[in-house]
């Protein structure tokens, strides 16, 4: 629909919105899905018939059946998109996952006697760093 009908939009809102009242105050309940798929297939048409007036009521059907289909097609290849979008990052993901697990791995072991001292001298110049960044920023 286009936005050059908004009173057909209106109307079919509230027609809508009618049927479901009355189907609730007669029948005490909502009216079965198939009496609506089948009011929404008649406006639908409806609302064709009065957009394109100089075609029939064949052609109308036809036209209505092209545009449900390329609708459609376009939705699922929408969702492909997605889908192959939502493949390549997960695979990223998963490579990135295993790079940094090979990297992990292939660093090369510490003597424990030699990784004491190299970690004391990480952390003094470590700290070093914070107290230079902090006299900086004063």
């Amino acid at each position: 629909m286009d936005k050059q009908f908004p009173i057909v939009r209106v109307l079919i809102i509230s027609y809508l919105a009618a049927y479901f009242i009355l189907g609730i105050f007669l029948t005490g309940k909502v009216v079965p899905a198939a009496l609506v798929l089948f009011l929404v297939l008649v406006l639908w048409f409806l609302l064709y018939k009065f957009r394109r007036k100089d075609l029939t009521n064949r052609e109308l059907v036809t036209k209505m059946h092209a545009d449900l289909k390329g609708m459609l097609e376009g939705t699922k290849e929408r969702i492909a998109q997605e889908e192959a979008s939502k493949r390549t990052a997960a695979e990223r993901e998963v490579q990135a996952r295993v790079e940094r697990e090979r990297r992990r791995t292939s660093r090369p072991s510490r003597d424990p006697a030699v990784s004491k001292y190299a970690e004391m001298i990480e952390t003094r110049v470590r700290e070093s760093e914070q107290a230079k960044r902090r006299s900086e920023g004063q």
